[in-house]
């Protein structure tokens, strides 16, 4: 930081909490990417005006509130398809965080000018993405994709360190 003073610190353990920044497997050389067994991407935005699977628009004959015991606008649902699958998770401000995780040689998001459009196109294509996004905006500048996120650690603890994954 800024304006901070590098210390030396002393620890009996070490335990890396960094995920996706896994610092201290890249450190010690055990970071191994796994971009071609698991060629996968994610992509992922806000979403606001998002239609409520429990709303009386979802009531009116669509046939999605069929056999529900819990509400589902408090839950994190998904949708799945071929070599895809999305999450849509209910924000305390309101809005909702969508993504995709899709794999590579199976799938691809249909073509946009930008990757929140191509996002969004892909939940209308899917019956319960198009109910619940027809009259969704996605947050501006709320954008976050990574391409091939799958990775391990040739090895996962030793003499008073170990990596605590990626949750």
């Amino acid at each position: 930081l800024e304006g901070e003073t590098a210390r030396q610190v002393s620890a009996k353990w070490v335990l890396d909490a960094s995920g996706k920044a896994d610092v201290l497997s890249r450190q010690l050389g055990l970071h191994r990417p796994l971009a071609e067994e698991h060629p996968t991407a994610a992509l992922w935005c806000r979403f606001s005006g998002v239609n409520d699977l429990d709303s009386a628009l979802t009531r009116e004959g669509k046939g999605f509130i069929g056999k529900v015991w819990a509400a589902r606008s408090i839950a994190t649902n998904h949708l799945m398809g071929h070599g895809w699958w999305c999450w849509l998770i209910p924000l305390s401000d309101g809005t909702l965080s969508a993504g995709i995780v899709w794999d590579h040689t199976i799938f691809d998001l249909p073509p946009g000018p930008s990757l929140q459009h191509r996002l969004h196109q892909h939940l209308l294509s899917h019956p319960v993405g198009k109910l619940m996004f027809a009259q969704a905006t996605p947050l501006p500048d709320d954008t976050h994709y990574y391409k091939n996120p799958a990775y391990y650690s040739s090895q996962m603890c030793g003499h008073r360190w170990a990596l605590l994954g990626d949750a």
